[in-house]
């Protein structure tokens, strides 16, 4: 409101011509304009009385009575203030800085629709009155006149172009319709314009964050440092960029700015954890830092839900499951409605493994009971599944050899009647695209680039279609791109890329109007969850890039190969089983043979027997720990070589439990074992060519590091599973008739690799073997001819 008067004193018109006073007294307008020079030193008392002074000599004095309310409300005096201006408004109906302030006024007591009227009257009177057109929209915003507050911003540029304000204006009205690229170009027009405008920096800085433009995101965040360099939320904003990009130490030292400047916020206490769990976990120092700060940030926020669910969340990370339980109910405790921490305590219920002596931490037999809960809470709350699907899943429910079939199911359901319910609200248009000429087949999947999947699946598809018969809409939900994205939006008929929000993925997906959707890895990928969800297409299949039933109702196929799946494996699966011939796919040789890594500073010796044992650690399960040691008291000299994710608590876990079961077996674990980082594939390849033997993991088998041990003709032995992801690389042997390296259970794979590792004879017919089978597995087209033939069987005739 100062920044009216200022405007007004800048720009002052003469006063309405004044009666004839006693020449005894001071005239109004002497009397006024110090009342004038009062406001603008602050002093609203003194102010006031003149205003009065000219008021009581003229009670028709539009100026005095207009200045009178503008003080009245500086004092917090609204009542009074507001008769004032009412008065001013009756005496001077054509003054339109008295209709402005009244609405001011109307702004806080109401009515809404008499403010806006107020204002429309300032505008009429004076098209140029910038704060009054900028108060007119945010009140028509807040009347839920969105469409008129639009038209209004959009002429109120056209009369004021050069206003930075209006643009920023503008802006948030993009944003009302969730048009970020629209908010991004007005923020970028409204700082040109006003390069120190500092709500539009920090628009720009957030929006190119959550669109992940981190680089512009980066430089509008040090842009607002410059702008404002002693408060703390550009230096948090800036360190949550730099988060986002892998780049923890900066991000440290920026949170710890953040919290320099306000030791009360919780957010940046939070926020430095998460830093420290990314820097290097692993370290105990770390791993102290993180909770400490969880705990932090927890303790300067304890009535905020959320903060006690971040900690949970950190728990969780941390494998820390019974203090990840009570940081979630300390959650729904603080607050009953809130959804993702009661999602998260089922999720709880889906650990990765247990230690064979934490008989009380949550494990799989309470997964039912905790959805249960879940659904009936739901049932009787406002929440949808926008808020939760997906953002934690029971991932780790594949990795244990048992049927999921009646858990995912159930869980399929809730997802899918949650997230319509999403949908109801929304409204979304109708689909609008008449099908083609041509059968239009959606692929949606976050794993369009380099990644195991890609390789695995995809990349053969894409090589596949018969371009004729199919037009190719690719969704790429990943906000990362590569040299294999590329190559699929080249192949492309259509190809959206992320990041997008649910709203433009579900219209984007509408648009299309495919109809099949395949959705390649269900399981994997937040938004991928949310859409498979979802009945977007008329055909919706799933696929073996997620090893398991999705349980999803509103997938309809289930798309798997004839060499991976058991007899009866239809029981294993909510959505219908198509099987494929041979391995159902099309895959290519890596041919990485430049890598050279130290062998010695890695500390494996060439001389030695090498046993790869390649799974990620949670395809380890404890139930099989004994199998290590088993091969180990067998072959004395054995290096056995698993790998490890920096920091990572599930490699923390696995490594302290193979350190456990070779200790009690008597048996010296340096000796025998080497935990090494993640190699790259050229070195990883590399050491494939050295080692002895490949040992897959049993109940979750590896399907590219069978094909990758082929590829380097290194022998491979397996124990054939109960389910399709327990038969992955049983599948690859298969298919090059190798099934005398599948063994039918854990004595007989001891067995296996003892003889391998120490047989150097047998170990050289088994290579041979391999080179000489070997070409069966690559640019194997034999299953895309009939893949295709289904798609087009199901794609255009009447659906249930």
């Amino acid at each position: 409101m100062l920044k009216w008067f200022k405007g007004k004193a800048d720009n002052k018109a003469p006063d309405t011509v004044l009666p004839a006073a006693a020449p005894a007294a001071p005239p109004p307008l002497t009397i006024k304009s110090q009342g004038d020079e009062h406001v603008k030193a602050g002093r609203y008392a003194d102010a006031e009385r003149c205003y009065r002074q000219v008021t009581e000599s003229d009670a028709q004095y539009p100026g005095a009575l207009v200045m009178l309310g503008f003080v009245l409300k500086a004092q917090g005096r609204l009542d009074e203030a507001r008769k004032a201006l009412e008065r001013a408004v009756f005496v001077a109906a054509d003054d339109a800085d008295g209709h402005y302030l009244l609405a001011g006024i109307l702004e806080t007591s109401g009515p809404r629709d008499l403010e806006i009227s107020h204002l429309q009257k300032a505008v009429a009177l004076r098209p140029n009155f910038e704060l009054a057109r900028r108060q007119l929209i945010v009140a028509l915003v807040k009347a839920g006149r969105s469409t008129e507050a639009t038209a209004l911003c959009e002429q109120s540029i056209e009369v004021l172009p050069k206003s930075a304000e209006l643009h920023f204006y503008r802006g948030n009205l993009y944003l009302q319709v969730d048009d970020k690229a629209g908010a991004i170009a007005s923020c970028r027009r409204a700082l040109a314009l006003n390069p120190q405008l500092v709500p539009a920096q920090q628009t720009l800085s957030r929006l190119s964050l959550e669109t992940g433009q981190f680089q512009q995101a980066e430089a509008s965040c040090r842009r607002e440092i410059e702008l404002t360099p002693e408060h703390f939320g550009p230096y948090h904003m800036l360190g949550v960029v730099l988060h986002r990009m892998a780049r923890y130490a900066e991000a440290i030292e920026l949170f710890e700015t953040a919290i320099r400047l306000n030791p009360n916020s919780s957010k940046s206490y939070y926020s430095l954890g998460g830093a420290y769990l990314g820097l290097d976990a692993g370290s105990e120092q770390n791993r102290l830092l993180v909770q400490l700060n969880f705990e932090k940030a927890v303790a300067l926020d304890p009535g905020n839900s959320e903060c006690h669910c971040n900690l949970g969340l950190g728990y969780w990370r941390m494998a820390q499951l019974d203090r990840a339980l009570a940081s979630f109910d300390k959650a729904i405790e603080t607050d009953t409605n809130a959804a993702i921490p009661r999602w998260a305590r089922v999720m709880l219920w889906a650990p990765a493994f247990a230690s064979k002596d934490a008989k009380d931490s949550p494990d799989r037999s309470g997964f039912a009971l905790e959805l249960a809960r879940f659904e009936q809470w739901w049932a009787t709350s406002e929440s949808d599944g926008s808020e939760f699907v997906g953002v934690l899943q029971p991932f780790f429910l594949t990795y244990q050899e048992e049927n999921n079939r009646t858990l995912l199911e159930h869980y399929g359901r809730l997802c899918a009647k949650t997230m319509q319910r999403w949908l109801d609200r929304e409204q979304a248009p109708a689909s609008i695209r008449p099908p083609g000429k041509r059968i239009r087949l959606g692929i949606v999947s976050a794993d369009i680039r380099s990644h195991s999947n890609w390789v695995a699946i995809l990349d053969g598809w894409f090589r596949s279609f018969d371009r004729e018969r199919f037009e190719l809409v690719v969704f790429s939900l990943s906000e990362r791109d590569d040299t294999e994205t590329a190559k699929a939006r080249a192949q492309s008929d259509v190809f959206f890329g992320g990041p997008k929000s649910l709203a433009e993925w579900v219209a984007a997906l509408r648009e299309q109007n495919c109809e099949i959707l395949i959705h390649p890895a269900v399981g994997l990928d937040t938004m991928a969850l949310k859409l498979a969800s979802l009945r977007l297409a008329p055909v919706q299949i799933n696929s073996w890039g997620h090893p398991d039933t999705s349980g999803l109702p509103t997938l309809d196929y289930y798309v798997s190969a004839e060499c991976f799946e058991p007899a009866a494996a239809q029981d294993y699966y909510s959505e219908r089983l198509i099987l494929l011939p041979h391995l159902g796919n099309r895959v290519q040789p890596l041919n990485f043979t430049n890598g050279n890594p130290d062998f010695a500073k890695l500390n494996i010796d060439l001389e030695r027997p090498i046993l790869v044992c390649p799974g990620t650690p949670y395809k380890y399960q404890p139930t099989y720990d004994h199998v290590f040691t088993d091969i180990a008291r067998r072959i004395p000299d054995v290096q056995l070589i698993f790998f490890m994710r920096p920091g990572e608590a599930l490699s923390n876990i696995l490594r302290a439990r193979i350190v456990k079961e070779f200790e009690a077996a008597g048996l010296e674990v340096k000796d025998r074992v080497r935990f090494l980082p993640w190699l790259a594939f050229p070195d990883f390849h590399a050491l494939l060519r050295r080692a002895d033997v490949m040992l897959d993991t049993i109940g979750f088998s590896g399907y590219n590091t069978a094909v990758q041990a082929m590829e380097c003709g290194l022998p491979l032995v397996t124990r054939e599973g109960r389910f399709l992801r327990g038969r992955l690389a049983s599948g690859v042997l298969r298919r090059m008739d190798l099934q005398e390296l599948i063994a039918p259970s854990e004595a007989e794979y001891v067995n296996l690799v003892v003889k391998l590792a120490t047989d150097r004879d047998y170990r050289t017919h088994i290579r041979h073997e391999i080179e000489q089978r070997r070409p069966r597995l690559f640019d194997d087209r034999s299953a895309m001819g009939p893949f295709q033939e289904f798609l087009a069987s199901v794609a255009r005739r009447p659906q249930r």
